[in-house]
C-alpha cells in the first residue's frame, strides 16, 4: 500500500460524483456529513473500499437513502455508510464478509454480488490494518464503517467537522416531518452527528413515541401537509410533554423575508435546507444549552 495523507472532503465528493447518478434512478436520497478532515491511508485502496460500502448500501435499500459520514475517535477517524434498506439478520453479520455467501433473504438473492463485494471491504481493511464494522436492524438498515488513522500534519485541518461541532453531546430529539424520506434522511443525519432522533409525522405521532420521556429538542419542519403549521406541532407537544418551554428549531425551504419574519416572532431559531451538518450540529448544541439566546442571530440566510 502507498499511504499518504487523504482529504476526506476530496475523497467524499468523488464517491459521490459516481454514485450519485445510481442512487438518483433509484428514488433515493444521499448525504454527506462531517468530512472536513484528513487521515492516513492508501487512496486507491480506501477508495475501493467505500465505494463497495456504498453500492452495497443502495442496492439493498428501496426507499429513503444512504449517509456518507466521517467522524472523529481520538486518533482515528470512522468512515461510515448508513443506509435504510432491508438490514441484516444479527446471527448472520459474520457471514456477509465470507466470500460468495449471501445472506438467507429473499431480497438479496434476488441480488448477486454480496458476498464478494463485502469480502474485499475486509481483505483491504485487513491489508491497511483499517479495522471493518458492521451494525444492522433488520427491516430498518445498516450501518458498516471503516476506521482509519487520523493524518497529523499542520494545516491538515482548518475546518471543524460536524461532531466537533456538536461538541461531543449526544441528545434525544423529536423530528417532525410528514414526508418520510426527508425524515429517514434526517435521521440519518443526526444519527451520523451522535444523537438520538425520534421521528414522527405529527406531534401526536411523536407523543405515542417518545412515552414518558420528554426529548431534549424538536427538530420540527415549518411547512406540513394539508396546512399544518410547524409552530403548532411544537406547541402541541410542549403540552403534551408538559414542557411548555422544550427547546425547538424549525427547518423551512422558504427563504422569502416573511417567512424569517415569523420565524424571529415564534422565537424559535430557524435552519434553511439544504441542511448544512455543521451548521445543525452547532444550532443543536446552542439552542438545547442556552434556547433563549440570539434567537434571531442564529437565522441562517442562504
Amino acid at each position: 500500500p502507498e499511504r499518504r495523507p487523504i482529504l476526506v472532503g476530496e475523497l467524499f465528493d468523488r464517491l459521490k460524483d459516481d454514485l450519485l447518478p445510481s442512487v438518483e434512478e433509484k428514488g433515493l436520497h444521499l448525504r454527506i456529513a462531517a468530512h472536513s478532515v484528513t487521515v492516513y491511508s492508501d487512496p486507491l485502496l480506501l477508495m475501493e473500499m467505500l465505494q463497495n460500502l456504498l453500492v452495497n448500501a443502495v442496492r439493498y435499500t428501496r426507499k429513503g437513502g444512504v449517509l456518507l459520514a466521517a467522524r472523529r475517535s481520538g486518533s482515528h477517524v470512522r468512515l461510515q455508510v448508513y443506509d435504510t434498506g432491508i438490514g441484516i439478520p444479527q446471527d448472520r453479520l459474520d457471514d456477509i464478509f465470507v466470500e460468495f455467501v449471501q445472506v438467507d433473504d429473499k431480497v438479496r438473492r434476488r441480488q448477486p454480488g454480496l458476498g464478494l463485494g463485502l469480502a474485499i471491504v475486509k481483505r483491504l481493511g485487513e491489508l491497511l490494518d483499517h479495522p471493518v464494522a458492521v451494525r444492522s436492524v433488520e427491516g430498518r438498515g445498516t450501518v458498516a464503517e471503516v476506521r482509519v488513522p487520523l493524518a497529523r500534519r499542520p494545516g491538515a485541518q482548518k475546518h471543524a467537522t460536524a461532531e466537533e461541532a456538536a461538541g461531543g453531546s449526544s441528545y434525544r430529539i423529536a423530528v417532525i416531518d410528514n414526508e418520510p424520506e426527508v425524515l429517514d434522511s434526517m435521521v440519518l443525519l443526526l444519527q451520523a452527528l451522535g444523537h438520538q432522533p425520534v421521528p414522527g409525522g405529527s406531534a401526536e405521532d411523536l407523543v405515542r413515541a417518545l412515552g414518558p420521556s420528554a426529548p431534549d429538542l424538536i427538530l420540527c419542519n415549518f411547512e406540513l401537509e394539508r396546512g399544518r403549521c410547524g409552530l403548532v406541532e411544537i406547541q402541541s407537544l410542549r403540552n403534551a410533554m408538559g414542557i411548555p418551554e422544550l427547546p425547538a428549531v424549525l427547518l423551512t425551504g422558504d427563504s422569502s423575508r416573511d417567512r424569517r419574519e415569523e420565524a424571529r416572532q415564534s422565537g424559535f431559531r430557524l435552519i434553511n435546507k439544504p441542511v448544512d451538518a455543521v451548521h445543525l450540529a452547532r444550532i443543536i448544541e446552542g439552542t438545547v444549552l442556552n434556547p433563549r439566546a440570539g434567537v434571531y442571530d442564529e437565522v441562517e440566510v442562504r
